[in-house]
Formats: structure tokens, sequence, C-alpha cells
């Protein structure tokens, strides 16, 4: 493919830490020098962009 996405899990309420936790998804970039660069995130019900390439 020609993106690369991220998955992992965060927390819904910041005050308690080992509480409700959702998965997520984000696209990621790529600086010059080949290192990722890591989106800020978006947060909990953000709409993001379709990913590019066939969808099944």
């Amino acid at each position: 493919g020609t993106e690369t996405w991220m998955t992992y899990h965060g927390c819904v309420n910041t005050t308690h830490i080992n509480g409700y936790r959702i998965a997520r998804i984000e696209k990621i970039d790529w600086n010059d020098d080949g290192t990722p660069s890591f989106p800020r995130p978006h947060g909990y019900n953000h709409p993001q962009p379709v990913p590019s390439g066939q969808m099944y």
C-alpha cells in the first residue's frame, strides 16, 4: 500500500488512566529522514479519512 496506519488504544477519561480504553487508528506520515511522523491524536469519535486503495 501507499499509506501507513497505526492502531493503538487510549483512555477516554484522562483522570482515570486505568479506566475505559478504546481502540483508535491514525494515519502515519514519514519525515524526510525516514523516521515516522506521529500525528497528534484526534481523540474519541473523530472522523478519519478513508484509506487509499481497494476496499473489499
